[in-house]
């Protein structure tokens, strides 16, 4: 974050992990997100890396906290502590090797065994997507993956930079929707309470208002979106 931003001027701070196999690119992913750099020399990560960026969604300051962990078995004991307040998770595959993707299970298995969020965001991401010749997973079969976990799906390449901004910015504004859902829903069991209390002297358009929110929620999460 720059250093004349005034932490007062952060509106959210969204804690958001990257899962993967070993060597998908999740540490080149983070790189090129927080520092527009990639590194071909890049080390396997060890434990987890962290690292932030301040993002402006829907004219709100909002700091992107990013959680690299290691993808070898036995760094899991060390990485299932980083789960704790994440709301977004990415989980990365590389688009050149079948094996990353078909563990993309395993990740989902750990994040429902580990995960303190009922409402966690989640992302397909399929890696290094400029090495097409080299493709061992269509886009269709990852599509029809990621809609069936209904999960948002995207490929990328942190090393020319193609869509890599684009997905956090992407999982961010979807975050951002759910607290603002969420707080709308408090509101409206709010007033319903308000209302039961004062036997009837809460305005009922109020109460109409809310419910009326209740509605067009419930038509928007059944609607579906295409990713």
């Amino acid at each position: 974050m720059d250093s004349s931003q005034s932490v007062n001027d952060i509106a959210h701070v969204f804690k958001i992990i990257l899962l993967g196999s070993t060597a998908v690119g999740k540490s080149q992913i983070l790189l090129r997100f927080t520092k527009d750099q990639f590194n071909l020399s890049s080390n396997t990560t060890i434990g987890v890396e962290f690292s932030a960026k301040v993002l402006e969604i829907d004219n709100k300051k909002i700091r992107v906290q990013v959680w690299d962990t290691a993808g070898q078995e036995k760094y899991r004991a060390i990485a299932k502590a980083y789960y704790k307040g994440a709301v977004g998770a990415f989980l990365v595959y590389d688009i050149t090797k079948k094996n990353s993707f078909l563990e993309v299970d395993r990740w989902l298995q750990e994040i429902r065994d580990y995960s303190d969020q009922q409402n966690l965001v989640l992302m397909l991401i399929g890696n290094k997507n400029d090495l097409e010749a080299q493709r061992q997973v269509s886009k269709e079969e990852a599509i029809k993956y990621a809609q069936s976990k209904k999960m948002g799906f995207l490929e990328t390449s942190a090393q020319t930079g193609h869509n890599i901004e684009f997905a956090f910015k992407q999982i961010a504004e979807e975050i951002l929707r759910d607290i603002s859902e969420t707080q709308d829903d408090d509101e409206f069991e709010q007033t319903k309470a308000q209302y039961s209390k004062n036997k009837g002297q809460t305005s009922n358009a109020s109460v109409l208002k809310a419910a009326d929110h209740q509605v067009k929620k419930k038509n928007n999460n059944n609607s579906g979106t295409c990713c």
